[in-house]
Order: structure tokens, then sequence, then C-alpha cells
């Protein structure tokens, strides 16, 4: 499945349940099979099916989660 993923945009490791935001694709791999993302102050590679956008509702959702675990 073929995914519209643009810089900057805030997505979710299905994995991890992890939720970053997208840096590039990467480019260091040859197949670009992976993007990367900042997660918690760090860049890391997320392999491409396993993320999906998060919609605006989520967004909500993922801020007053982090709310309530600071």
């Amino acid at each position: 499945m073929k995914i519209d993923i643009k810089k900057g945009s805030l997505v979710k490791n299905t994995r991890s349940d992890e939720i970053g935001m997208i840096v590039e694709e990467n480019t260091d791999i040859n197949d670009s099979q992976y993007y990367k993302v900042l997660l918690d102050g760090k860049i890391v590679s997320w392999f491409k099916p396993n993320i999906e956008t998060v919609e605006k509702s989520d967004e909500r959702t993922c801020r007053d989660s982090r709310r309530h675990l600071a």
C-alpha cells in the first residue's frame, strides 16, 4: 500500500505504537524502504509498511496523553 507521507507529518509506528515526525525519506538505504523519523529528540529509521499517518483527531488524543504522562 502506498502512503503519501510528507516531511513534518505526524506518524505512528504500527508495531511499536510510538509517535514521531517524518524528517525525510531514508536515502542511505538502496531500496528506500525506510523513513527517517524524529522520535524523543533522536533520528531513527522506520520501515515504511509499519508507518501510518496520525489523523487530526488522533493528534489531540496523543497531545492529551502526553500531558497526563508528564
